[in-house]
């Protein structure tokens, strides 16, 4: 992880990874997700805005909490092998330490032009460390 990434991560807590993958993993991505279109659905506006305006907006698109990893075969392996992509691991070990660990699986959630927005969320009061960020 070099030092823009590091400062994007600490700012925004993510990172976008371009040319990571290949065209062939982006298309079996694209595919289990096609495959699974039917169980899309809008969830209810503003419901994870926690009464920010600058949140609000309309149901983010979701599978109703479907985890990928959770998915049939073949369709959760693509998301199984970016979870141990090395430059994945490469950068859960600068942000996590070692040791690190899933807290919950990846999930669908979609977003489009107008979506409602997510408060920070996780450690809050009291201070949980097992899900806690620590620079």
């Amino acid at each position: 992880m070099n030092a823009r990434e590091r400062y994007f991560w600490d700012l925004n807590g993510h990172l976008i990874l371009r040319g990571v993958l290949t065209r062939s993993e982006l298309h079996a991505a694209n595919a289990a997700i096609d495959a699974h279109r039917d169980r899309i659905r809008a969830g209810e506006p503003n419901r994870l805005s926690r009464g920010s305006t600058a949140l609000q907006g309309i149901g983010r698109p979701s599978m109703g909490g479907k985890q990928l990893l959770d998915l049939e075969r073949p369709y959760c392996d693509i998301f199984r092998r970016m979870l141990v992509h090395p430059a994945v691991v490469n950068r859960l070990r600068v942000t996590c330490g070692p040791g690190f660990r899933l807290d919950h699986g990846p999930q669908f959630i979609g977003g489009v032009k107008g979506t409602s927005g997510h408060r920070l969320h996780g450690s809050g009061a009291p201070h949980k460390p097992n899900v806690a960020y620590h620079p």
